[in-house]
């Protein structure tokens, strides 16, 4: 009896002595842990090119002069404007410096915001609508997250604006037609610009352009009143105009 116990004893320590050794053969279970989610980080150096649109409007101050052999005249035809839609692209280049950035840009809008000055002297009203629109400048800015920049830009700007054919409703002359002028002057905005997917970024500005005066001169209709030879009218426009654009900047990750 005391060998059969002994046997059965042995048997199961050499039992559980192999299961002991089975087991530390075996590989280690893997552990899985979630993995740690790694911030999108923007490298702002590098070329970037936007396209998108925006709204502006204009005030323009005007006078006018005539000049002939008889009395000439002269009225402050006060301040007039207009408003309405335009398309924009750039071309830029912009410099990281620790959470600061520097840039240089270039852009072109293709505009129609239109109105009216009132010309007094006839009376009558003269369209008048800026329908191109570029600017050259640079910009400097802060960033609030690695995302997202908030900057302050300047520079200068020229400006296409279309005038029209006087509509005097009524008056001792047929009217009067305006050319077409460019003027320059300079600008100032500021904006944001935020990283909305690897490479891409959404930018909005508000862009305000003051333009030098010039003057023009008025084409009189026949027929003309006696002895008034020459209508020349200055003007002075001011833009103002709230954009947003989509940018892709090439080498946004290096």
């Amino acid at each position: 009896m005391n060998c059969k116990l002994t046997t059965l004893l042995a048997a199961v320590a050499l039992s559980t002595i192999s299961q002991a050794a089975f087991a530390a053969d075996l590989p280690a279970r893997p552990v899985y842990r979630e993995a740690a989610v790694v911030p999108v980080v923007a490298n702002w150096t590098g070329f970037y090119v936007g396209a998108g649109g925006g709204y502006g409007m204009y005030n323009a101050d005007s006078s006018t002069a005539g000049v002939g052999t008889g009395v000439p005249f002269a009225s402050d035809n006060g301040r007039a404007g207009g408003r309405g839609w335009f398309g924009t692209v750039q071309i830029g280049y912009d410099y990281q410096w620790g959470s600061w950035v520097t840039g240089l840009f270039a852009d072109y809008e293709f505009s129609s915001i239109k109105g009216t000055i009132g010309e007094l002297s006839g009376p009558g009203l003269v369209p008048f609508k800026q329908n191109s629109a570029w600017a050259a400048g640079g910009r400097i800015g802060y960033l609030i997250t690695p995302q997202l920049l908030s900057y302050f830009s300047g520079g200068y700007t020229n400006a296409q604006f279309v005038a029209g054919a006087e509509n005097l409703n009524g008056g001792a002359f047929s009217g009067v037609t305006w050319p077409d002028q460019n003027f320059s002057g300079y600008f100032l905005g500021s904006g944001t610009e935020i990283m909305i997917a690897p490479g891409w970024f959404v930018k909005s500005e508000y862009r305000y352009s003051s333009f030098s005066s010039k003057t023009i001169n008025g084409a009189i209709g026949a027929p003309a009143p006696v002895g008034l030879t020459s209508i020349n009218m200055s003007i002075k426009p001011q833009v103002q105009t709230i954009s947003t654009e989509l940018v892709y900047k090439f080498n946004w990750g290096r």
